[in-house]
């Protein structure tokens, strides 16, 4: 992986690490009966992340520059939700921790998504692939 540049004055204390599997999952609405699928234009990329992410903040960090971080971090979260990019969110309790279900064309795209966080140098970031299940309730047939 190559080195990753931190913005001047952030910690170095953990490397932030994203796991992508280089898998191309296409999920979407069929084709008008050629059998062919289309990736969902309404939910923006077509492959589907299970997201883990673990916030590092050093205990000796700069309360004020976390809450700046924080604020920042809130505002960055909503874009990418407002562009389908993060689909659903939990919040892990009693940890500085969240799961979520993204959507991206690939996973590099994915992974400047996640870049894209204001906390991301110290992130800890675990990234899984989905791929449809034939059961599941929301896409009946794995659609």
């Amino acid at each position: 992986m190559p080195p990753i540049h931190r913005p001047a004055g952030r910690h170095p204390c953990t490397h932030p690490e994203v796991q992508a599997f280089p898998a191309r999952i296409i999920l979407g609405t069929a084709g008008p009966g050629d059998g062919t699928r289309r990736p969902s234009l309404e939910t923006g990329g077509d492959v589907e992340f299970l997201v883990n992410i673990e916030i590092r903040w050093p205990a000796d960090g700069d309360p004020a520059e976390l809450a700046r971080i924080t604020s920042a971090e809130r505002a960055r979260g909503a874009e990418l939700g407002a562009a389908g990019t993060i689909r659903r969110m939990w919040r892990v309790p009693g940890r500085r921790a969240n799961w979520g279900v993204w959507q991206a064309d690939d996973p590099t795209a994915l992974h400047a998504a996640i870049a894209s966080l204001p906390l991301f140098p110290w992130c800890d970031v675990t990234v899984i692939p989905l791929a449809a299940h034939p059961n599941d309730p929301e896409r009946p047939g794995g659609r």
